[in-house]
């Protein structure tokens, strides 16, 4: 009889495996979400007719030192994982990398974190200079302080437009004041006070912002699909950044098509792809543009 690991054990398993090769290399990394909550975000204080309980995850989540990652990537690969998604391929960040096992629960290897605004390799020293001792499955750890942590998480739910995630709920709404100060505190080190801000009600206050209708997007997912690609645009710095997001944005992913075809795309493939995405992009530009006129 097969005995299937609970997802909870694959996924401490998993941050585990991670540290280990870290250690074993020299590389810096900070876990962040799932376990590594255990003994930095308050434990869920239960409403009436809920049952007190723990944040749920089904892949480890690792923060890794940017000039540090394609080390790690390399080793995990000689410990049996395969990179299932590029950082290309994921969200439109582009910082999370998915990496499986064969016997372990997934791990979204990062090299930065949404919302940050300062370089991914400030934002790692800074983290890396507050980070708390934890352990998971046994194995000594590193995580961001209890602050940044629940700063993450805020992040986290505004960028998956989840305003009433209860992640929002435990780490600012039932703060203290002092609590909140500090987190305030960290997301101006972070460069995160917009996206921070999205999350707590407090965006009008930063319209001056290169990047505020980004976040508002985001955040309230009422944007249109033509908004939306404006809004990642114009949060550019650069000219040169804003051509790059605008092309990557409507350019089909290719880890992702490989996956959807089960084999290494032709230039065909890609070109029948990239047609099918202009080709719903500007028919959701012309129904947006109809839906204004009809207003």
């Amino acid at each position: 009889m097969s005995i299937v690991m609970p997802v909870a054990v694959g996924v401490q398993f998993a941050h585990a495996a991670v540290q280990a090769i870290a250690d074993a290399e020299g590389i810096d990394v900070l876990h962040i979400k799932g376990p590594a909550l255990d003994t930095v975000l308050l434990v869920h204080k239960p409403s009436l007719g809920e049952a007190a309980g723990r944040r749920d995850s089904f892949d480890a989540d690792v923060l890794v030192r940017p000039t540090q990652v394609n080390r790690l990537i390399r080793a995990m690969r000689s410990h049996g994982w395969s990179v299932r998604y590029r950082f290309e391929d994921g969200s439109n960040f582009g910082h999370a990398s998915t990496l499986v096992h064969a016997h372990l629960a997934p791990v979204d290897l990062h090299r930065s974190f949404p919302g940050f605004g300062v370089t991914a390799g400030a934002a790692f020293a800074s983290l890396w200079e507050d980070r708390m001792p934890i352990t998971i499955a046994g194995v000594a750890c590193s995580a961001p302080s209890r602050d940044a942590h629940r700063l993450i998480l805020i992040l986290h739910a505004v960028r998956s437009g989840d305003l009433l995630s209860e992640d929002i709920r435990r780490a600012w709404t039932e703060a203290t004041p002092d609590e909140r100060a500090r987190i305030s505190a960290c997301a101006e080190v972070l460069g995160a006070e917009v996206a921070l801000a999205a999350g707590t009600g407090a965006l009008a206050r930063f319209r001056h912002r290169r990047d505020y209708r980004l976040w508002q997007a985001l955040a309230t997912r009422q944007a249109t699909r033509p908004r939306l690609w404006w809004a990642w645009v114009s949060a550019q710095p650069t000219a040169r950044e804003r051509a790059r997001v605008g092309l990557r944005l409507i350019g089909p992913r290719l880890g992702r098509l490989r996956g959807s075809l089960g084999h290494r795309p032709s230039a065909a493939d890609y070109v029948g792809a990239l047609r099918v995405r202009v080709h719903n992009e500007l028919d959701a530009a012309r129904r947006a543009v109809a839906a204004r006129a009809h207003k």
